[in-house]
């Protein structure tokens, strides 16, 4: 999230990565989109030191969360953000319309493709997110899917907008989720099928306290009536479908309940 911002207000371009790449994809999407820089986990210390002889345009290593020990690692994020200046930056931004965030596609016709997004489009999509999802002040967001993919990233600027709050979860596992949606008053979350099926399966899921949990946005791919109508009552909240894609910032469609259909019998 750090990086969202920073990168955003100094004229920079971030570059999310998928963490679960090869090698090689990595090697691809850094020297075709010429990047400078890359700030790296120390889990991924071991393919970070693989590929970094090959990359062609990388003159600068920055590790979090561990040490620079190794001879091309430029420093640590910590000491990056420790010795910046304390001084306000102010935003200049010539064109709305320069890139702000780019995101390789899965590549599923061949290599990866670079979506350009802009700070246009980003704001954009982040005013819709607030109007579509009614968000405010009182949104308490949890991430629970990758920051590197758009389905969830997008959040990051609409719910700061709203000064709602982030609650962040590195890793799913089901029964961590739950205890952190208890304990942090989770409002809204966005989930693909999958992980709410791993959640509706935990034998102690009526132990928990979800009664803050206003809805979840289902996305990546179908859900079964049947299980959305378990989400419903299990979870105690909303059902919304979205629909989008990385070139459309990403929302594209959303699944509200209308009005008109309030009334309706719950099957229908």
């Amino acid at each position: 999230m750090e990086l969202y911002f920073g990168m955003a207000i100094t004229g920079r371009v971030l570059l999310p990565l998928n963490f679960r790449l090869s090698a090689s994809e990595y090697t691809y999407i850094l020297n075709n989109s010429e990047a400078e820089a890359i700030i790296f986990h120390a889990d991924f210390k071991p393919v970070i030191e693989k590929i970094q002889g090959d990359l062609t345009s990388v003159n600068t290593f920055y590790i979090a969360e561990g040490t620079a020990d190794e001879p091309w690692i430029t420093g640590t994020y910590e000491a990056l953000i420790s010795d910046a200046s304390p001084e306000p930056v102010e935003p200049v931004l010539d064109d709305e319309n320069e890139v702000l965030n780019l995101y390789y596609t899965s590549g599923t016709t061949g290599s990866p493709k670079g979506v350009m997004l802009t700070h246009r489009n980003i704001y954009a999509n982040a005013l819709t997110t607030i109007i579509t999802f009614k968000l405010s002040d009182a949104t308490v967001w949890h991430h629970i899917a990758p920051l590197f993919h758009l389905a969830d990233a997008f959040f990051i600027w609409s719910v700061t907008y709203q000064g709602g709050t982030h609650v962040m979860q590195r890793l799913f596992e089901p029964g961590n989720v739950l205890k952190t949606m208890e304990k942090e008053q989770v409002s809204a979350a966005m989930m693909v099928p999958t992980m709410i099926n791993f959640l509706l399966n935990m034998p102690d899921i009526d132990n928990y306290d979800l009664t803050a949990l206003q809805w979840i946005m289902v996305g990546g791919s179908p859900m079964s009536p049947a299980n959305a109508k378990r989400m419903i009552h299990q979870l105690g909240c909303d059902y919304i479908s979205g629909y989008g894609l990385t070139e459309t910032s990403p929302v594209l469609a959303i699944g509200n309940m209308k009005h008109t259909l309030k009334d309706r019998p719950e099957d229908e």
